[in-house]
């Protein structure tokens, strides 16, 4: 991710991850229905070690058991964030 001064990069350590940049918060984009609607507040990253898929599957099959990961269980992931200057004067 670049600003074009300065450079954050977020690296796997283990094993990969789901990463999400996005310039409004998830609580913003509840209140936004049209494109016009948003409004750009920042940068927010999401990091998810998995995902079981997009929408809310009203419209058709729901995951089937053994692609699941339990919600009982721990999990851990691990990366690295770094930062560096583009133009270092």
């Amino acid at each position: 991710m670049s600003d074009g001064r300065t450079t954050v990069r977020f690296s796997a350590v283990d094993r990969a991850f789901e990463l999400g940049i996005k310039p409004y918060s998830d609580i913003e984009l509840l209140s936004m229905t049209h494109r016009e609607d948003e409004k750009r507040t920042g940068t927010y990253v999401t990091i998810s070690a998995f995902q079981q898929g997009i929408g809310t599957g009203i419209c058709g099959p729901q995951t089937k058991d053994e692609f699941k990961y339990p919600v009982k269980n721990d999990y851990e992931l691990r990366f690295i964030i770094s930062c560096c200057s583009e133009n270092a004067d």
